[in-house]
């Protein structure tokens, strides 16, 4: 148990930090290109991989990589994220 008490707090402090403050905070929806064609813009990268047609499993790893990214491709289809 006192080891989850050192994360905790450990959490706690980074929330101080105001850049990780902020990137935290900070929500991301997606727009979704097929080549060139625009294919629409979704408020989650969830709601597009539904859309889509894609993995559903694959998305949160994916999601990751692309906030990191701000532009990446999956299958066919190029994703770049833009702030809620």
């Amino acid at each position: 148990m006192g080891r989850h008490v050192n994360i905790s707090a450990g959490v706690k402090e980074s929330w101080q930090n105001p850049k990780t403050r902020e990137e935290r905070l900070t929500r991301h929806g997606v727009e979704v290109y097929d080549g060139v064609v625009f294919v629409g813009k979704f408020t989650s990268t969830y709601q597009a991989f539904v859309a889509l047609g894609l993995p559903i499993n694959k998305h949160i790893s994916f999601r990751g990589k692309l906030k990191k990214a701000g532009k990446l491709y999956f299958q066919k289809y190029t994703f770049k994220t833009f702030p809620l």
